[in-house]
Protein backbone atom coordinates (compact mmCIF):
# COMPACT_ATOMS: atom_id res chain seq x y z
CA UNK A 1 0.00 0.00 0.00
CA UNK A 2 1.38 3.46 -0.78
CA UNK A 3 0.63 6.56 0.98
CA UNK A 4 0.82 9.59 -0.13
CA UNK A 5 0.27 12.63 2.43
CA UNK A 6 0.62 16.13 0.91
CA UNK A 7 1.71 19.25 2.82
CA UNK A 8 -0.38 22.05 1.78
CA UNK A 9 2.36 25.56 2.12
CA UNK A 10 0.59 28.55 3.13
CA UNK A 11 2.39 31.73 2.18
CA UNK A 12 1.21 34.17 4.87
CA UNK A 13 2.67 37.17 6.51
CA UNK A 14 4.98 35.76 9.40
CA UNK A 15 3.70 36.69 12.50
CA UNK A 16 6.59 36.87 15.67
CA UNK A 17 5.87 33.81 18.16
CA UNK A 18 9.24 34.70 19.70
CA UNK A 19 12.28 33.87 18.47
CA UNK A 20 14.21 34.88 15.51
CA UNK A 21 17.37 33.40 16.28
CA UNK A 22 17.16 29.35 16.05
CA UNK A 23 20.44 27.06 16.52
CA UNK A 24 20.55 23.67 16.44
CA UNK A 25 24.12 22.00 17.73
CA UNK A 26 24.48 18.31 16.99
CA UNK A 27 27.05 16.04 18.39
CA UNK A 28 27.84 12.77 16.05
CA UNK A 29 28.65 9.76 18.02
CA UNK A 30 27.79 10.98 21.38
CA UNK A 31 27.53 7.92 23.66
CA UNK A 32 25.03 7.81 26.60
CA UNK A 33 27.85 7.37 28.87
CA UNK A 34 30.21 9.85 26.95
CA UNK A 35 27.86 12.94 28.03
CA UNK A 36 27.44 15.13 30.97
CA UNK A 37 25.40 14.12 32.71
CA UNK A 38 24.84 10.66 34.72
CA UNK A 39 28.30 10.01 36.24
CA UNK A 40 29.92 9.78 33.42
CA UNK A 41 33.99 9.39 33.44
CA UNK A 42 33.69 12.05 30.50
CA UNK A 43 31.29 14.30 32.15
CA UNK A 44 34.34 16.96 33.34
CA UNK A 45 35.36 17.25 29.46
CA UNK A 46 32.05 18.88 28.98
CA UNK A 47 32.65 22.30 31.23
CA UNK A 48 30.98 24.69 28.95
CA UNK A 49 28.00 23.11 28.59
CA UNK A 50 27.73 21.67 31.81
CA UNK A 51 27.76 25.83 32.93
CA UNK A 52 25.34 26.89 30.09
CA UNK A 53 22.27 25.62 31.89
CA UNK A 54 18.53 24.95 29.78
CA UNK A 55 16.71 22.50 30.71
CA UNK A 56 18.20 18.58 30.28
CA UNK A 57 15.45 16.06 29.02
CA UNK A 58 15.88 12.88 30.82
CA UNK A 59 14.36 10.83 28.42
CA UNK A 60 15.50 11.50 25.18
CA UNK A 61 15.31 8.99 21.81
CA UNK A 62 16.68 9.75 18.83
CA UNK A 63 17.42 7.29 15.80
CA UNK A 64 20.12 4.44 15.20
CA UNK A 65 22.51 5.57 12.77
CA UNK A 66 23.87 9.33 11.40
CA UNK A 67 21.42 9.59 8.03
CA UNK A 68 18.18 8.57 10.17
CA UNK A 69 19.12 11.00 13.00
CA UNK A 70 19.25 13.61 10.72
CA UNK A 71 16.77 12.76 7.98
CA UNK A 72 14.58 13.30 11.54
CA UNK A 73 15.46 16.35 12.55
CA UNK A 74 15.73 18.21 9.30
CA UNK A 75 12.31 16.75 8.06
CA UNK A 76 9.87 16.37 11.26
CA UNK A 77 9.13 13.03 10.23
CA UNK A 78 9.99 9.61 10.79
CA UNK A 79 13.27 8.43 8.57
CA UNK A 80 11.28 5.34 7.20
CA UNK A 81 8.54 8.00 5.68
CA UNK A 82 11.91 9.32 3.06
CA UNK A 83 13.42 5.47 3.00
CA UNK A 84 16.26 6.61 4.88
CA UNK A 85 15.90 4.28 7.96
CA UNK A 86 17.53 1.22 6.91
CA UNK A 87 21.24 2.20 7.37
CA UNK A 88 23.69 5.36 6.24
CA UNK A 89 24.16 7.02 3.05
CA UNK A 90 27.73 5.54 2.03
CA UNK A 91 30.41 7.64 1.26
CA UNK A 92 29.72 9.01 -2.08
CA UNK A 93 26.75 6.43 -2.80
CA UNK A 94 23.89 7.30 -5.11
CA UNK A 95 21.38 7.76 -2.21
CA UNK A 96 19.70 11.25 -0.88
CA UNK A 97 17.22 12.87 0.96
CA UNK A 98 14.04 12.66 -1.62
CA UNK A 99 13.08 16.21 -3.26
CA UNK A 100 9.34 15.84 -1.43
CA UNK A 101 11.12 15.84 2.14
CA UNK A 102 10.53 19.21 3.11
CA UNK A 103 13.91 20.45 5.12
CA UNK A 104 13.58 22.75 8.25
CA UNK A 105 15.40 25.46 6.26
CA UNK A 106 12.74 25.11 3.46
CA UNK A 107 10.42 25.48 5.77
CA UNK A 108 11.76 28.62 7.47
CA UNK A 109 12.14 30.50 4.15
CA UNK A 110 8.31 31.32 4.70
CA UNK A 111 8.99 33.33 7.77
CA UNK A 112 11.59 35.08 6.13
CA UNK A 113 14.57 33.09 7.91
CA UNK A 114 18.44 32.67 6.83
CA UNK A 115 20.04 29.26 7.01
CA UNK A 116 23.39 28.43 7.73
CA UNK A 117 24.74 24.59 7.94
CA UNK A 118 27.91 24.18 9.32
CA UNK A 119 29.56 20.87 9.35
CA UNK A 120 28.19 17.65 8.71
CA UNK A 121 25.61 16.41 5.91
CA UNK A 122 25.41 13.11 5.31
CA UNK A 123 22.33 13.50 3.09
CA UNK A 124 23.38 12.96 -0.15
CA UNK A 125 26.31 14.00 -2.45
CA UNK A 126 25.63 12.05 -5.27
CA UNK A 127 24.23 15.07 -7.21
CA UNK A 128 24.28 18.96 -6.93
CA UNK A 129 20.42 19.08 -6.00
CA UNK A 130 20.88 16.80 -2.92
CA UNK A 131 23.50 18.79 -1.19
CA UNK A 132 22.78 21.33 1.64
CA UNK A 133 22.36 24.97 -0.57
CA UNK A 134 19.83 23.15 -2.80
CA UNK A 135 17.62 21.37 0.34
CA UNK A 136 16.81 24.91 2.02
CA UNK A 137 20.24 26.56 3.13
CA UNK A 138 21.66 29.66 2.11
CA UNK A 139 25.29 28.90 3.46
CA UNK A 140 27.34 25.77 3.79
CA UNK A 141 30.73 25.29 4.74
CA UNK A 142 31.69 21.41 6.04
CA UNK A 143 31.77 17.87 4.39
CA UNK A 144 28.90 16.27 2.77
CA UNK A 145 29.62 12.14 3.52
CA UNK A 146 29.61 10.51 6.97
CA UNK A 147 33.04 11.04 7.79
CA UNK A 148 36.11 12.80 6.54
CA UNK A 149 39.86 13.06 8.23
CA UNK A 150 40.36 15.30 11.02
CA UNK A 151 43.34 16.68 9.33
CA UNK A 152 43.54 15.77 5.95
CA UNK A 153 39.36 16.13 5.41
CA UNK A 154 39.63 13.46 2.78
CA UNK A 155 37.37 9.97 2.77
CA UNK A 156 38.08 7.11 0.43
CA UNK A 157 41.24 9.55 -0.60
CA UNK A 158 39.44 11.76 -1.87
CA UNK A 159 38.85 15.61 -0.40
CA UNK A 160 35.68 16.48 1.48
CA UNK A 161 35.74 19.59 2.80
CA UNK A 162 34.41 22.37 1.60
CA UNK A 163 35.26 25.70 2.79
CA UNK A 164 33.80 28.66 0.81
CA UNK A 165 29.92 29.24 1.29
CA UNK A 166 29.08 28.15 -2.53
CA UNK A 167 31.45 24.95 -2.92
CA UNK A 168 33.78 26.19 -5.17
CA UNK A 169 36.37 25.92 -2.45
CA UNK A 170 38.02 22.20 -1.60
CA UNK A 171 39.77 23.71 1.49
CA UNK A 172 43.17 22.33 0.20
CA UNK A 173 44.91 25.10 2.26
CA UNK A 174 43.26 24.26 5.69
CA UNK A 175 45.08 20.90 5.16
CA UNK A 176 46.82 20.19 8.30
CA UNK A 177 44.16 21.88 10.68
CA UNK A 178 41.79 20.38 12.97
CA UNK A 179 38.62 20.16 11.38
CA UNK A 180 36.83 20.59 14.54
CA UNK A 181 38.35 24.40 14.80
CA UNK A 182 37.59 25.22 11.20
CA UNK A 183 33.78 24.43 11.56
CA UNK A 184 33.67 26.32 15.19
CA UNK A 185 34.91 29.39 13.68
CA UNK A 186 32.63 29.40 10.90
CA UNK A 187 29.61 28.95 13.55
CA UNK A 188 30.52 32.14 15.46
CA UNK A 189 31.31 33.76 12.14
CA UNK A 190 27.46 32.98 11.10
CA UNK A 191 26.16 34.03 14.51
CA UNK A 192 28.28 37.59 14.55
CA UNK A 193 26.54 38.48 10.73
CA UNK A 194 23.27 38.26 12.27
CA UNK A 195 23.54 40.33 15.33
CA UNK A 196 21.03 42.95 14.43
CA UNK A 197 17.79 41.71 16.47
CA UNK A 198 15.72 41.70 13.39
CA UNK A 199 17.36 39.44 11.30
CA UNK A 200 15.80 35.97 11.51
CA UNK A 201 18.09 33.08 11.25
CA UNK A 202 18.72 29.56 11.46
CA UNK A 203 22.25 27.89 12.69
CA UNK A 204 22.76 23.97 11.98
CA UNK A 205 26.29 23.53 13.26
CA UNK A 206 26.53 19.59 12.80
CA UNK A 207 29.79 18.64 14.87
CA UNK A 208 32.10 15.60 13.39
CA UNK A 209 33.09 15.18 16.90
CA UNK A 210 33.34 12.37 18.62
CA UNK A 211 33.13 10.43 15.54
CA UNK A 212 35.38 8.38 14.06
CA UNK A 213 38.23 8.17 13.29
CA UNK A 214 39.17 8.86 16.57
CA UNK A 215 41.58 11.88 16.23
CA UNK A 216 42.00 14.17 19.12
CA UNK A 217 43.38 17.60 18.11
CA UNK A 218 46.77 16.99 19.25
CA UNK A 219 48.32 14.51 22.18
CA UNK A 220 48.90 17.31 25.00
CA UNK A 221 44.98 18.00 25.31
CA UNK A 222 44.56 13.97 26.29
CA UNK A 223 47.59 14.15 28.09
CA UNK A 224 47.02 17.79 30.34
CA UNK A 225 43.78 17.42 30.30
CA UNK A 226 43.30 15.82 34.15
CA UNK A 227 39.63 14.29 32.84
CA UNK A 228 41.51 12.90 30.17
CA UNK A 229 44.91 11.63 31.59
CA UNK A 230 43.14 9.64 34.64
CA UNK A 231 41.18 7.47 32.26
CA UNK A 232 41.23 3.90 31.47
CA UNK A 233 44.58 3.36 33.53
CA UNK A 234 43.42 -0.09 33.94
CA UNK A 235 42.84 -1.12 30.63
CA UNK A 236 45.39 -0.07 28.02
CA UNK A 237 43.79 -1.10 24.87
CA UNK A 238 40.33 0.58 25.31
CA UNK A 239 41.67 3.29 27.85
CA UNK A 240 43.89 4.71 25.13
CA UNK A 241 41.07 5.12 22.60
CA UNK A 242 38.70 6.67 25.45
CA UNK A 243 41.74 8.96 26.19
CA UNK A 244 41.53 10.08 23.08
CA UNK A 245 37.87 10.13 22.88
CA UNK A 246 38.34 12.36 25.93
CA UNK A 247 40.27 14.44 24.08
CA UNK A 248 38.07 14.65 20.81
CA UNK A 249 35.14 15.84 23.56
CA UNK A 250 37.45 17.96 25.43
CA UNK A 251 37.63 19.90 22.26
CA UNK A 252 33.97 19.75 20.97
CA UNK A 253 32.99 21.52 24.32
CA UNK A 254 35.57 24.24 23.27
CA UNK A 255 33.76 24.68 20.04
CA UNK A 256 30.34 24.72 21.39
CA UNK A 257 31.58 27.17 24.04
CA UNK A 258 33.23 29.37 21.65
CA UNK A 259 29.62 29.44 19.62
CA UNK A 260 27.11 29.30 22.56
CA UNK A 261 28.94 32.50 24.20
CA UNK A 262 28.60 34.29 20.63
CA UNK A 263 25.19 33.44 21.03
CA UNK A 264 24.95 35.05 24.15
CA UNK A 265 26.95 38.53 22.95
CA UNK A 266 25.49 39.16 19.68
CA UNK A 267 22.16 37.31 19.73
CA UNK A 268 20.84 37.12 23.65
CA UNK A 269 18.56 34.72 24.98
CA UNK A 270 15.52 36.65 25.28
CA UNK A 271 14.93 36.29 21.31
CA UNK A 272 17.23 32.66 20.79
CA UNK A 273 16.35 29.22 21.37
CA UNK A 274 19.46 27.00 21.11
CA UNK A 275 19.34 22.98 21.17
CA UNK A 276 22.18 20.69 22.06
CA UNK A 277 21.69 17.08 21.28
CA UNK A 278 23.46 14.00 19.95
CA UNK A 279 22.56 12.06 17.07
CA UNK A 280 22.58 8.51 17.96
CA UNK A 281 24.86 5.89 20.49
CA UNK A 282 28.33 5.81 20.56
CA UNK A 283 30.91 2.90 19.03
CA UNK A 284 32.26 0.95 21.85
CA UNK A 285 35.35 -0.22 19.63
CA UNK A 286 35.84 3.58 18.69
CA UNK A 287 36.04 4.67 22.56
CA UNK A 288 32.12 5.35 23.12
CA UNK A 289 30.32 3.94 25.85
CA UNK A 290 26.64 3.52 26.35
CA UNK A 291 26.23 2.55 29.99
CA UNK A 292 23.87 1.33 31.63
CA UNK A 293 21.97 0.74 28.66
CA UNK A 294 22.21 -2.08 26.03
CA UNK A 295 23.46 -1.82 22.50
CA UNK A 296 25.34 0.93 21.20
CA UNK A 297 24.98 2.80 17.69
CA UNK A 298 23.47 0.89 14.60
CA UNK A 299 21.23 -1.17 17.19
CA UNK A 300 17.63 -0.45 18.22
CA UNK A 301 18.68 -1.21 21.65
CA UNK A 302 18.22 1.92 23.87
CA UNK A 303 22.17 2.62 24.07
CA UNK A 304 21.54 3.27 20.06
CA UNK A 305 18.66 5.78 20.19
CA UNK A 306 18.84 6.95 23.17
CA UNK A 307 20.69 10.18 24.25
CA UNK A 308 20.84 13.92 25.75
CA UNK A 309 18.97 16.91 24.48
CA UNK A 310 19.42 20.42 26.42
CA UNK A 311 16.98 23.28 25.47
CA UNK A 312 18.24 26.94 26.06
CA UNK A 313 16.84 30.24 25.79
CA UNK A 314 13.31 32.28 25.15
CA UNK A 315 12.39 32.52 29.06
CA UNK A 316 12.87 28.30 29.40
CA UNK A 317 13.94 27.27 32.79
CA UNK A 318 17.82 27.43 33.34
CA UNK A 319 19.43 24.02 35.34
CA UNK A 320 16.66 22.12 35.32
CA UNK A 321 15.80 18.23 34.28
CA UNK A 322 12.41 17.89 32.61
CA UNK A 323 11.16 14.21 33.85
CA UNK A 324 7.36 14.16 32.66
CA UNK A 325 7.63 12.33 29.42
CA UNK A 326 9.17 11.45 26.01
CA UNK A 327 10.54 13.64 23.71
CA UNK A 328 12.10 12.49 20.12
CA UNK A 329 14.20 13.88 17.38
CA UNK A 330 11.11 14.76 15.30
CA UNK A 331 9.93 16.65 18.66
CA UNK A 332 13.01 19.21 17.84
CA UNK A 333 12.08 20.09 13.91
CA UNK A 334 8.29 20.64 15.49
CA UNK A 335 9.91 22.80 18.45
CA UNK A 336 12.01 24.81 15.94
CA UNK A 337 9.52 25.54 13.46
CA UNK A 338 6.81 26.17 15.88
CA UNK A 339 8.98 29.23 17.28
CA UNK A 340 9.27 30.67 13.91
CA UNK A 341 5.44 30.53 12.66
CA UNK A 342 2.09 32.08 13.84
CA UNK A 343 0.16 28.70 15.68
CA UNK A 344 -2.10 28.83 12.31
CA UNK A 345 0.60 28.93 10.18
CA UNK A 346 2.32 26.37 12.06
CA UNK A 347 -0.65 23.86 11.99
CA UNK A 348 -2.10 24.34 8.67
CA UNK A 349 0.96 24.29 6.72
CA UNK A 350 2.60 21.39 8.26
CA UNK A 351 0.03 18.63 9.13
CA UNK A 352 2.46 15.57 8.38
CA UNK A 353 4.58 15.98 10.77
CA UNK A 354 5.34 13.09 13.46
CA UNK A 355 6.57 15.72 15.94
CA UNK A 356 5.11 17.58 18.46
CA UNK A 357 6.01 21.22 19.77
CA UNK A 358 7.96 20.85 23.07
CA UNK A 359 8.36 24.40 24.24
CA UNK A 360 5.00 24.97 26.09
CA UNK A 361 5.41 21.77 27.62
CA UNK A 362 9.24 22.37 28.99
CA UNK A 363 8.23 25.80 29.74
CA UNK A 364 5.35 24.69 31.83
CA UNK A 365 7.14 21.50 33.31
CA UNK A 366 3.93 20.04 32.09
CA UNK A 367 3.27 16.18 30.80
CA UNK A 368 4.76 15.29 27.29
CA UNK A 369 2.04 15.01 24.40
CA UNK A 370 4.30 11.90 22.90
CA UNK A 371 3.02 8.70 24.53
CA UNK A 372 4.77 6.75 23.07
CA UNK A 373 7.93 6.52 20.83
CA UNK A 374 8.56 4.48 18.00
CA UNK A 375 12.45 3.66 17.56
CA UNK A 376 12.50 1.34 14.34
CA UNK A 377 9.72 0.48 11.55
CA UNK A 378 10.96 -1.71 8.58
CA UNK A 379 8.43 -2.70 6.06
CA UNK A 380 10.70 -4.24 3.36
CA UNK A 381 11.12 -7.80 4.88
CA UNK A 382 14.53 -8.62 6.20
CA UNK A 383 15.79 -12.63 6.87
CA UNK A 384 16.79 -13.27 10.30
CA UNK A 385 19.22 -16.25 10.81
CA UNK A 386 16.61 -19.29 10.10
CA UNK A 387 16.22 -17.13 6.75
CA UNK A 388 12.81 -16.23 7.52
CA UNK A 389 11.01 -12.99 6.58
CA UNK A 390 10.35 -10.72 9.33
CA UNK A 391 9.11 -7.32 9.78
CA UNK A 392 10.60 -5.25 12.16
CA UNK A 393 8.52 -2.62 14.58
CA UNK A 394 9.79 -1.33 17.72
CA UNK A 395 7.83 0.85 20.11
CA UNK A 396 8.05 2.08 23.85
CA UNK A 397 4.49 2.69 25.46
CA UNK A 398 5.25 5.08 27.62
CA UNK A 399 3.11 3.08 30.59
CA UNK A 400 5.97 0.42 29.43
CA UNK A 401 8.94 2.17 29.94
CA UNK A 402 7.18 3.82 33.17
CA UNK A 403 7.26 0.23 34.24
CA UNK A 404 10.43 -1.14 33.26
CA UNK A 405 8.64 -3.63 30.94
CA UNK A 406 9.15 -2.08 27.33
CA UNK A 407 9.63 -5.10 24.98
CA UNK A 408 10.12 -5.59 21.23
CA UNK A 409 6.64 -6.64 19.88
CA UNK A 410 6.37 -9.89 18.04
Amino acid sequence: RICLVVSIILLTQKVNVGATKLALILIDDLGYNDAWTNGSDLSEAWTNVRKLGGVLVKTYYTTWLCTPARTALLTGAYPWRSGLHHNVIANFEDLALPQNSTTLPEKLRYANFTSHHIGKWHLGTYADSATPLRRGFDSSVGYLNGEIDHFNHTVNDLMDFYYTQDYSDFGTTMNGTYATSVFAYEAVQRVKEHANSSDNVFLYYALQNVHSPVEPPNQQIVQETLVCATIGCNDPHYGTTRRDLCGMATYADLAIGNVTSAIQQYWGWDSTLLIIAGDNGGIVAAGGNNAPLRGQKATPWEGGVRNHVIFKGLDLPDFTTYTNGFIHAVDIHATLLARALSKDEYNNSWPSLDGFDMYETLLNNSVSPRREVALMYDPCPQLNKKKRMYHIYICIPLDELEAGQARIPK
